[in-house]
C-alpha cells in the first residue's frame, strides 16, 4: 500500500472553532466548567467497528523483510495467519494505551444531534481550537476501501485517523492522546483516566439540543453561573420549514 497521504490539522487547515457532541451528565458538565477537565473515549467505544482496528500489510521488499520478520521471511502466509491471530490483541493494546476526543466543525448536523446528543436532547461544546495542543486536532481522511497499515510503523497514528466515506458528513477532527502510565512518547498529549484538562478559555459556548427538557436547561445555566466563567448558552431549534438546525445566538 502506498503511504497514506500526510495528515493536517486544524491550525492547517485555519480552523479556530470545533464541536463536540455529548449527552447532557451534570456530573460531567460541571466537571468541564470548574475544573477544565473533558472525556476521551476509548477507541473500542466507537460506533464504527472499523474504527480504530487496522489491518497490517507485510512488508514488500525482501530486504525490509529481512531486517523486520527475520525467521518467517520463507512463509509469507505463515506470516499472514499470525498476524491475523494477533490481531485482535493488537487491537486491545491500542485501546488500553490510546484516547480520542471527536470533533466536528458542523454544530448544526441533524444526524450528529441524534446519534452523539441523545436524540437531541444533549449538548453540543463550543471549542477554541486555537490553543496550545488543541490546535492539533487531526482532520480525519475518509476512504473508500479498507486501508492496511505497516506493522513496522509503531509511531503511525492514521489508523486513528482513517475512516470510510460513509462517515464523511461528520467532517470530523480528531485529538489523540496516550494514557499517562502507559504512554510510549513525551510529544504527544497525556490523559489520566481518560480525562484531559483543557487550556484555560477553551470553552467558548454551550448549545443546547431541541428536546432537551425546561429542567436541562435550568440546570445548565446553573451550573455556568457557579462556574464563573463567561459563558455563551445557545439553542437549537428545528427550522418550522426546512431540514435545518438553527442556533440562537448564531454562530
Amino acid at each position: 500500500m502506498p503511504d497514506a497521504p500526510p495528515y493536517r490539522t486544524a491550525f492547517d487547515n485555519g480552523v479556530d472553532r470545533l464541536y463536540h457532541y455529548q449527552k447532557f451528565n451534570p456530573e460531567h458538565l460541571e466537571n468541564t466548567l470548574v475544573r477544565d477537565l473533558v472525556r476521551f473515549a476509548r477507541p473500542s467505544s466507537f460506533n464504527d467497528p472499523w474504527d480504530c482496528k487496522p489491518v497490517f500489510s507485510i512488508p514488500q521488499d525482501k530486504n525490509e523483510r529481512e531486517r523486520r520478520v527475520q525467521e518467517l521471511i520463507t512463509n509469507q502466509q505463515e506470516l499472514r495467519r499470525l498476524m491475523d491471530k494477533l490481531a485482535p490483541e493488537m487491537h486491545k493494546q491500542m485501546d488500553e494505551r490510546y484516547r480520542v476526543y471527536c470533533l466536528t466543525r458542523r454544530p448544526a448536523s441533524p444526524l450528529m444531534w441524534a446519534h452523539y446528543a441523545d436524540h437531541h436532547r444533549g449538548i453540543c461544546l463550543e471549542i477554541n481550537v486555537r490553543q496550545p495542543d488543541l490546535c492539533a486536532a487531526i482532520q480525519v481522511q475518509y476512504r473508500e476501501t479498507y486501508p492496511s497499515f505497516r506493522l513496522d510503523a509503531d509511531r503511525d497514528l492514521s489508523p486513528f485517523y482513517t475512516k470510510s466515506s460513509d462517515w464523511q458528513y461528520e467532517d470530523e477532527y480528531r485529538l489523540i492522546a496516550e494514557e499517562e502510565d502507559r504512554a510510549f512518547s513525551d510529544r504527544t498529549l497525556k490523559t489520566r483516566n481518560q480525562f484531559y484538562k483543557l487550556p484555560s478559555g477553551s470553552l467558548i459556548s454551550i448549545i443546547i439540543g431541541v428536546h432537551a427538557p425546561d429542567e436541562t436547561r435550568r440546570t445548565i445555566r446553573s451550573i455556568v453561573d457557579r462556574s464563573g466563567k463567561n459563558l455563551s448558552i445557545r439553542q437549537a431549534a428545528r427550522a418550522p420549514d426546512r431540514y435545518e438546525i438553527l442556533i440562537d445566538p448564531p454562530i
